[in-house]
């Protein structure tokens, strides 16, 4: 009996392909990926990342990967799986300066440095905004420059420049109304209620840390609605109003809690810690920013780390335990100093003045008080720590009596 011969060889390649498609078309049509439900996709987490590695790798699946990478970034960042993802977006973006994709490079670009921002690297993170308008001039997306611009803002609001802060908030201002962008406008006035929040400006604060509140709770935001309660329960604990702050704080804890936002936790924690406190109550102040120590060690946020370093000092310079006072504010120094942040430093430098005065040791209160004296006579931008003289008055005057 004769042989058949064999006529149809399957083309591996192609079904590698198809079968790649078709499982990303499934990844994105999932229910917990597209509402981000942190729980369940804890569990898919190791599939969606292998999915997406092997699929940068085939031209064929260049959208609907990059279209996957987008929708799932905001949990990749909230979970803090930072190293992997980092990794992801790398790579992405520079298949995307291959391709000439300057659409997909506007997207990525711009998710590296939000991703980068939550690691504390204001350098890098700059370095990627300006990649982000770099793509977006490009594909004229007003949208995305004028993110970039607000979020860059925010960012030279931390490093003491305001009025370059001031500058690119105010334009993206103008681009988010001209477009009618929502979203764009309650993070910019967000940002703007962080800038005068930060100059002391409490009215002006409140007016657009309010604004931007009323936009989201329109929207129905709650992870923006978080960040906004965020800042105002630290204006309220600025001007000393613990029981309005605690208000806030309360309202962000459950929103943080609720979207999976466990940096933004820690952070809440922090501002409880405070405002118990104020109220007298540094032993419930510490249990809070204990727990905020814990969240923002485990994700290696070293500004949040040096918060919650600066504010153990604070709760054990209330129960007069001097060692343990000392060595966190002392940590919380060195932490400054290495983050190149002369705000905290010189902060950390008049509560050591408090230490050694509760202390009533008058040489060494003197000591401190030269050094912070000193250190706000190199600063050209000196009028930003305004704020700090009446304290310093108060720690000349009590130096000269002790």
């Amino acid at each position: 009996m004769a042989g058949t011969p064999l006529t149809y060889e399957p083309n591996y390649t192609t079904m590698f392909i198809q079968a790649m498609l078709s499982n990303l078309a499934y990844l994105q049509q999932l229910p917990e990926v597209q509402s981000l439900d942190a729980a369940k996709l804890d569990q898919e987490r190791e599939s969606l990342v292998r999915t997406i590695r092997f699929a940068l790798n085939v031209s064929q699946a260049w959208s609907p990967v990059c279209r996957l990478i987008e929708t799932v970034s905001p949990y990749m960042e909230r979970r803090g799986y930072w190293t992997v993802w980092k990794q992801i977006l790398t790579q992405a973006l520079e298949l995307a300066r291959q391709r000439d994709d300057a659409a997909t490079g506007t997207m990525l670009s711009l998710l590296l440095a939000r991703l980068l921002q939550r690691q504390s690297n204001i350098k890098q993170t700059i370095y990627y905004y300006r990649q982000t308008l770099y793509f977006a001039r490009r594909c004229g997306d007003d949208y995305n420059i004028a993110r970039a611009c607000t979020n860059m803002g925010y960012l030279f609001i931390e490093q003491g420049r305001w009025l370059r802060a001031e500058v690119l908030c105010r334009y993206a201002l103008i681009v988010f109304e001209r477009i009618g962008s929502r979203h764009g406008l309650a993070h910019t006035e967000n940002h703007l209620g962080f800038l005068y929040l930060r100059k002391h400006c409490w009215q002006c604060a409140q007016q657009h840390l309010e604004r931007a509140c009323q936009i989201w709770s329109a929207m129905g935001d709650d992870h923006g609605l978080m960040r906004g309660c965020i800042n105002l329960g630290a204006l309220y604990l600025e001007i000393k109003s613990p029981l309005q702050a605690k208000y806030y704080l309360t309202q962000a804890l459950q929103r943080a809690k609720a979207t999976g936002e466990e940096v933004e936790t820690a952070a809440v924690y922090i501002g409880l810690g405070v405002a118990c406190r104020l109220e007298g109550d540094p032993v419930q102040g510490e249990h809070y920013v204990r727990q905020a120590e814990t969240i923002f060690r485990r994700f290696r946020h070293t500004i949040g780390l040096a918060q919650a370093q600066d504010n153990l000092g604070l709760v054990y310079l209330d129960q007069r335990k001097w060692s343990e006072a000392k060595q966190y504010f002392m940590t919380a120094l060195q932490n400054w100093t290495h983050l190149k942040s002369k705000l905290g430093e010189l902060r950390v430098l008049t509560y050591l003045v408090e230490y050694e005065l509760a202390r009533q040791d008058q040489p060494q209160a003197a000591v401190r008080l030269r050094q912070v004296e000193a250190m706000l006579k190199k600063q050209r931008d000196r009028e930003h720590y305004r704020f700090l003289q009446p304290a310093l008055n108060r720690y000349r005057y009590s130096v000269s009596r002790l």
